[in-house]
């Protein structure tokens, strides 16, 4: 009887300590916005765009955190500004230290993020600022990983265009040879003319008396 209460007794000590523990999750939020801050799917050439990455800790410390985005973009950004935050935006960094790129054969790109460790609630940004250089589409698709493990994912995607061509300014209509203008409303000149050399013949003939 008291191997059966003992052996329960272990189960039920085993149980509660794996009830009590929680895996760390840090959420990933990417997304563009313009030069106002508002979220942006679409963009001109010539625009200045901001690409983030938010890396939001739950309560729990991850241990070896990574940030990784694939990037398949035709677009270039020019005057391209990095910076990251690991204060929730409060101070920013450059994050060349921190930061790993890589080229793959089908024309994308990796850019690895070393975090490391995250503190509970621990809020991380990664921004990149830039002109759109040309029209094109630029894809993100990121995700942050605790050692190998992926956490959370999010895609980006902005479509870059041409701005429309200025409206043509007014011009005077030039007339063909050989014709005349009219207006809208009103008998033709040509016409005019004729009845008044038509006026002015019958004025010349001798009246009769």
């Amino acid at each position: 009887m008291k191997k059966h209460i003992a052996a329960a007794m272990f189960l039920f000590i085993v149980i509660a300590a794996f009830s009590g523990t929680v895996a760390a999750e840090a959420s990933l939020d990417t997304y563009h916005t313009d030069d106002q801050g508002n979220e942006i799917t679409e963009a001109q050439v010539g625009d200045s765009v901001e690409y983030i990455a938010e890396v939001q800790n739950d309560g729990n410390e991850v241990q070896d955190a990574t940030l990784n985005i694939t990037v398949d973009s035709d677009v270039y950004w020019d005057n391209f500004l990095e910076e990251i935050s690991f204060d929730g935006g409060a101070t920013y960094v450059d994050p060349a230290p921190f930061v790993t790129e890589e080229d793959n054969l089908d024309g994308t790109w990796n850019y690895n993020v070393a975090l490391g460790e995250l503190d509970p609630f621990q809020l991380v940004i990664l921004r990149w600022q830039g002109d759109m250089g040309n029209a094109g589409t630029s894809i993100k698709e990121a995700t942050v990983y605790d050692g190998t493990t992926p956490m959370d994912t999010s895609l980006a995607i902005l479509t870059v265009t041409e701005p429309a061509p200025p409206a043509p300014a007014n011009t005077t209509t030039v007339s063909a040879a050989g014709t005349v203008g009219m207006q809208k409303t009103g008998a033709p000149i040509g016409l005019l003319v004729m009845a008044m050399l038509m006026v002015a013949g019958g004025l010349l003939l001798p009246r009769r008396k």
